[in-house]
């Protein structure tokens, strides 16, 4: 148990690491007290990144971009509830901050806070308040549940519970694909979890994002990482349609465009690449490179830091059975908290790369487009440049 008298940050450190917690430390300053600002230094922002909290990487400038969340403060023996604002000003290079309402009221100057992810989200200690830790080890008390459930992880039941399910449907052995081709094996494993085909931006089990796919061998193996339109006020052509008409082919009497766009130029011409705060697809023409799609850089590493805060990937090994595929699923791959940071270069090593799923169709009203998405794609063998260390776990 830490003696309250004195309290150093080594020994708060000891006593979280003991029970398996990591945690993120801050000390305010009378300044940033009196002006409800303080400024996130770079371990606490790492903190918030690994544990999926919050990313600043991906966050933009001024009040519009700000991210409210709850954030939990532990006084007077129970929790109690507060807002915590996360945002980066327009001025002073947007650096990282936060605000934690009536933080005055909890804290003074010189107080070691200590910020814990827990099963409902972030909570945080005033480690300097005396008797803050007496209740520690005191069964059911709740400081000690919040410790417990922070040492498993804010989803540690729910991980538990949906490895437990998961390893039901392997026991059964190999499951008939519900639908035929590439989308087969997640679309499989969602109606075995129960979950109705949708299109949502958002995780899809209990905040955590399941990605399946068959299993191979291939370093070549790609997997998606998410799909996001373009901001087509960004482009050159501004629209689908006229992105076909200009870059499509012509095949089996459907005007389409369906390829990989890489950081190296491709039949179609096209070729994808980062210039200053925009993701870009050029087209090569006679006279230079026109962008015919473009995305804010930070719009996608947002999208990119929502998928995947948490993600189980799942592998399955297929077979033929009665005529056709079925799907054991055998392995998972368990990450968190990508580094949107890395997303730029593994772009420009070619390493992350767009598929254009794009055809023409006549309508009552004339052409239109449809699409299957502006599917955004990483080889499977180098999830390891995107994502820190994940867990595995057999399914059988």
């Amino acid at each position: 148990m830490l003696s309250q008298a004195n309290v150093s940050l080594s020994d708060v450190m000891a006593f979280f690491t003991a029970r398996n917690i990591s945690a993120g430390y801050l000390v305010p300053t009378q300044n940033g007290l009196d002006k409800s600002i303080l400024d996130a230094h770079a371990s606490l922002r790492k903190f918030f990144e690994h544990f999926g909290v919050h990313n600043y990487e991906a966050q933009g400038k001024g009040g519009c971009a700000g991210v409210l969340l709850n954030v939990h403060l532990y006084k007077d023996g129970d929790w109690q509830r507060r807002d915590i604002l996360f945002y980066r000003p327009e001025t002073k290079s947007g650096d990282p901050r936060l605000r934690i309402q009536r933080l005055a009221n909890y804290a003074k100057a010189g107080d070691l806070l200590v910020f814990m992810d827990s099963i409902d989200g972030l909570h945080v200690i005033n480690a300097s308040v005396p008797g803050a830790f007496a209740m520690a080890d005191v069964a059911d008390s709740p400081l000690a549940l919040v410790l417990r459930c922070a040492a498993e992880g804010r989803n540690g039941l729910v991980v538990k519970e949906l490895l437990e399910r998961l390893r039901v449907i392997a026991a059964r052995g190999y499951v008939p694909a519900v639908k035929a081709g590439a989308t087969g094996v997640g679309m499989t494993l969602e109606a075995e979890l129960g979950i109705a085909p949708n299109s949502r931006a958002e995780p899809d089990y209990k905040g955590i994002e399941l990605k399946s796919s068959r299993l191979n061998k291939s370093s070549r193996k790609r997997l998606t990482l998410f799909s996001r339109a373009p901001d087509w006020t960004l482009s050159s052509v501004g629209n689908a349609v006229a992105l076909v008409d200009k870059c499509g082919y012509w095949r089996k009497g459907v005007h389409r465009l369906y390829c990989t766009v890489s950081n190296q130029t491709n039949p179609q011409g096209l070729r994808l690449t980062v210039v200053g705060d925009e993701l870009r697809v050029l087209h090569s023409i006679a006279n230079g490179d026109e962008v015919v799609l473009a995305w804010s850089l930070q719009v996608i590493k947002k999208c990119l830091w929502e998928k995947h805060k948490e993600t189980f990937w799942v592998d399955a090994i297929k077979a033929d059975v009665d005529g056709g595929e079925a799907f054991l699923f055998n392995r998972v791959l368990h990450t968190r908290a990508p580094i949107t940071g890395n997303f730029s270069a593994l772009v420009e090593l070619g390493l992350i790369q767009l598929d254009l799923t794009i055809k023409l169709v006549e309508g009552e009203f004339g052409r239109s487009a449809k699409d299957h998405g502006y599917l955004f794609k990483l080889g499977k063998a180098h999830l390891d440049r995107l994502f820190p260390k994940g867990t595995e776990y057999a399914l059988r």
